[in-house]
Formats: C-alpha cells, structure tokens, sequence
C-alpha cells in the first residue's frame, strides 16, 4: 500500500505530531472535564470507577485504559494526558491508512501531516478526555468501511463501531455515519448489505451491557441538560472551530473543495456521510435535548485531513505538495500556541498546602476533584480557627462565603480563587428583613442618616465587631458609621468606622460584653464632589457585619 518513502514520510509525521502533542504538556492544570477522568479511572475499585461514570454521561473503555495507565506509571498530569497523546499519534498512523484506501497512497500520506498538525484534533490529544481515542476509533473504523464489503473489514468495522460506543456516546454517531456510506456508496463497492446489516448486529450485541445505562443517562441528561440549543448558524459556529480558526478552515476547506472536484465521487459520499452522521443526527437530537458540542464532533477533522489531502495531491505537478506544505506549516503555527482552559486548580491547591497548618480547615466546591491536587480536603477539626475556601471552574465569586468568617487574605487565578478566612468571626444577621431601599443585593445600603440593629444579642464575652463595606468618597472624606454594641443596661461599647471607595474590611477594638447587640448609624450624610465634578449624595454600603468573641 504504501513505498518505503512514503512509510518514511509518514513516521515522520507521527514523530512530529507526537512531540507538538507533548511539548509543555504539564505547562496547565488539569480543569474541571480531566480531573473527573482522573477520579473516576481512580477509584478505590474497577465497579466503583464504572458506577462513577454511569452517573454521568460515558461509557467506560477510555477510563477502563486510563486506570490500567495509572496502575502502570502512576496517577499523574503526565500519565493521565500521555494516553490521549498516544491515541493522537495512533491517529496520524489511521489516517494515513484511511486516506490511501479512499484514494491513493500520497493521499494517505497527505492526510498524516494535515492532521499531525490540525489545530482542534492537537488541543483534544493533550487532554485527559476520551475524544482522542473516539477519534482514533472512528477512524479505523472508516477505514474499514471504505475498503470494501469482505468478511475482515466487516468484523474491523463492527469492532471499532462496538469501541467508539463504549468509548463515548457520540460513538454511535459513527454508527449512523457508517449507515449513510453503505446507503449512497454502489454496491460494487460495499458488497452484499447483508454482510454490513450481520457486522452492524454483533457490534449492537457487544454493546448491549451498557444499553440500560445508556438509556438512563438519556434521561437524566433530558431532565438536565448541559449544553445550550445550538445557534440557527451552527455550520458558521462549528466549521472554523473544528479546523482551528477561520485560517485553518479555508486551507482544509479549499482542499475539500478540491476533492469533489477532482478525486472522484467516493470522496463526496464520504462528507455526505460524515456530516449527516456526526453533524446533522446529533443536530437533530439537539432539538430534544442539546447534545450537539464541537468536541463531541473530534471525528470529523481526520475526514476533513484525508478529503484535504484528496484533494491537494490531484493537483498537476507540484502544486498539490506546495499547497500541503503551505497548510502544514500553516496549521503548525497555530498548534504551537494551543488554547487552554484557564482554570488554574493546581496552583489554587498549591498556595493552600503553602498556608495550611494544623487546625484548618478546607471548603471546595468540588471535592472530589481537588483531592488529586489537595488530599487535605478531608480535614474536618472539631473547631477550626481558619479555612481556605477554593472555588473553581464556576462560583468565583467568593462573596457568598463570607459567612464563613473574617478574610485573611485571598488569592485570584485563571479560573480559580481561594480565600483564607478567620472561623472565630460569625456573621450577624442584620438588615436582610428590611426590605429596600435599605438591603438590595445583598448589601445594606445607607442614605441619610438611618440606623439599623440586630434582632438579637450575639455578642458575648470579649468581642470585636467587624465590617466589609465601601462608599461614596468626596472632598477628601468617605461615609463614617457609629458602630455600637448595646445590651439591657444601654451601650456597651462605641466606635466609629471610616469607609471608602474600594470595599474593605473594618474590626473594631475588643471589648467585654455581657451581651450585647450590633448597632449601626450613618453619621455623615452630606452632599460629596466626586473627581468629575458631579455633586453626589454621600451614600454608605455594608455587605457583612461579624463578630468575633472569645
């Protein structure tokens, strides 16, 4: 099939996909998506990784070879993105295979170097997803499929059909892919249907184990969905993602292009087939429940690389090289500079074990997701003094978690925030049943000269009161708040808290309450010149009030 330069050609394609694939693989944190492969493929036992994954919405087979990967090497960033990379480099190989059963061998060998270096297909073969090996699945699988109608190629086709199902869901639009082939292609060359309808029954039998949990998923997905409704323009939306940008998507579209008009018609059925199968079964699905994601639809950039490719090679003389060339160093270039998540986990993890100490205590928003990057999730004193409150992928803002204490300090990165705060100081709950114009957002907003004071006595023993609050600064002088504790005798204690433009944190000094509640009273009302000129009323806002006692 292939001469000894073209074999050559084509290893140096894997070893040049491999390494962009691998260059600076740890540079990012594992986000949201890896850290659920790496604890499922962990669990403490091969049904618990299986019941982990049930719940959401995979079959088992990538993390079934992700665990087997952890056993060998351990269960690392590197180990863990290293099996998507050996499934890219597989890839390379299949679709070389793929491309010179469709055409011709410089068709394959064409195909190796679009996609060594297809943008989208680089990014998914350096995460710890199953889309790498979905692709790789569905790939050899279309190479089985457009080699003919004999018994070998049926039972290849139905074992990488059973594989990319049990692999991901989209699997099976593989399956609907394969159906549309066999329906347009002649006859002559798929041979008998029957033989195709035989292969198509075995591959459901291999998949009917997993038939009942996929059927629940279904459900619960339809009840829940993850995904948006895709945009009327979803050809607009998907296209220039799946190739890599706008660039990427004109060189691989021109070479399609030049496919249907030169390398004949088995490379229209092909993306007849693709599309229909990968793009427009899942679309129409989506209307039901939106399943439809660019990620999900991996397996169609290895088509497009071998109709790219098809299409390049029919060119006269060596023009058809020049162009594959120009788009390899063109799809390089952007594959050197891969988008990543932005959701920074491990140096969140990182800055807690720096501060942690004996005592504290950590709140996450996804705790079995932080434990590969912080096992001390599973700390819990009795009555601790601190805690590091981590939030990641979602619900940055750590405003809500300022019941949880003072804030110490806290740190922001891409995707992440952590929080250290101090346990001993516990919220008062004022303001919240006053309705507006007073408590509107969640702040306690002050104009005039009102005051407002707790329902109930919370400070006892010696106790200091504290504030997070910003306002209006003007002429030099921000909004002052008389802070009182008062109990049955009258007024325990008395300050004055000076606030200003950016929000901030206020403590009074310790005093001795024999129980006392929290007095607040606007004491500056006035007219303020801002910067621009503008005269504004000089207003005050409070999002938290705590007291701290011991």
């Amino acid at each position: 099939m292939f001469s000894g330069s073209a074999r050559a050609w084509i290893a140096l394609a894997v070893v040049g996909g491999v390494l962009l694939r691998a260059h600076e693989l740890t540079a990012e944190s594992l986000w949201l998506d890896e850290l659920f492969s790496v604890r499922a493929a962990a669990r403490e036992s091969f049904a618990g990784m299986v019941d982990e994954v049930a719940r959401d919405v995979h079959p088992p087979l990538y993390f079934a070879l992700l665990r087997g990967t952890f056993a060998l090497v351990g269960p690392t960033e590197v180990a863990a993105r290293g099996l998507s990379v050996v499934a890219g480099g597989l890839g390379i190989v299949a679709v070389a295979w793929l491309g010179a059963r469709l055409v011709d061998a410089r068709a394959g060998v064409a195909a190796a170097w679009l996609l060594a270096v297809a943008p989208f297909a680089v990014g998914l073969d350096r995460e710890a997803r199953g889309n790498a090996w979905l692709s790789l699945f569905c790939t050899v699988g279309t190479g089985f499929l457009v080699g003919g109608g004999g018994r070998g190629a049926r039972i290849g086709w139905a074992l990488a059909l059973a594989a990319a199902a049990w692999t991901h869901v989209f699997g099976l639009a593989f399956g609907a892919a394969s159906l549309l082939w066999l329906l347009l292609v002649p006859p002559a060359e798929r041979g008998p249907l029957r033989g195709w309808i035989a292969s198509g029954v075995g591959a459901g039998l291999l998949l009917l184990p997993w038939a009942p949990t996929v059927l629940a998923q279904a459900q619960s997905y339809h009840a829940a969905p993850w995904y948006s409704p895709p945009p009327p323009d979803v050809l607009a939306w998907l296209l220039p993602t799946l190739a890599g940008g706008p660039g990427p998507a004109a060189l691989l579209g021109t070479g399609v292009v030049l496919a249907l008009a030169l390398a004949g018609p088995r490379t229209a059925v092909l993306l007849v087939a693709g599309l229909g199968g990968y793009l427009l079964v899942p679309l129409l699905v989506s209307q039901l429940a939106p399943v439809l994601r660019d990620r999900n639809l991996v397996a169609l950039v290895p088509l497009a690389c071998v109709l790219a490719g098809a299409g390049y090679t029919r060119l006269p003389g060596r023009a058809g090289s020049g162009l594959v060339a120009l788009s390899v160093l063109a799809l390089g270039a952007v594959s050197l500079r891969p988008e990543g998540r932005g959701e920074d986990w491990r140096e969140a993890a990182r800055v807690v074990r720096a501060e942690w100490r004996p005592g504290d205590v950590v709140d996450v928003n996804h705790p079995n997701l932080w434990r590969f990057y912080l096992p001390e999730v599973d700390e819990h004193p009795a009555e601790p003094e601190r805690s590091f409150v981590l939030r990641a992928h979602e619900d940055l803002d750590a405003t809500g978690t300022v019941a949880q204490g003072e804030l110490i300090r806290e740190w922001w990165f891409d995707g992440a925030h952590v929080s250290l705060r101090d346990r001993r100081a516990r919220r008062v709950a004022i303001g919240q049943d006053l309705g507006p114009p007073m408590w509107d957002g969640g702040a306690l907003r002050f104009y005039w000269n009102q005051s407002v004071r707790a329902p109930e006595p919370t400070a006892i023993g010696r106790c200091s009161v504290g504030l997070a609050g910003r306002g209006d600064v003007g002429g030099g002088e921000g909004p002052r708040l008389r802070v009182r504790l008062v109990g049955p005798e009258g007024a325990v204690a008395d300050w004055e808290a000076s606030l200003g433009a950016e929000e901030a944190v206020w403590w009074s000094p310790e005093v001795e309450s024999p129980g006392a509640a929290v007095e607040l009273e606007f004491v500056n009302d006035g007219t303020v010149t801002e910067a621009d000129g503008r005269q504004v009323d000089r207003n005050a806002e409070v999002r938290a009030v705590w007291i701290r006692c011991r």
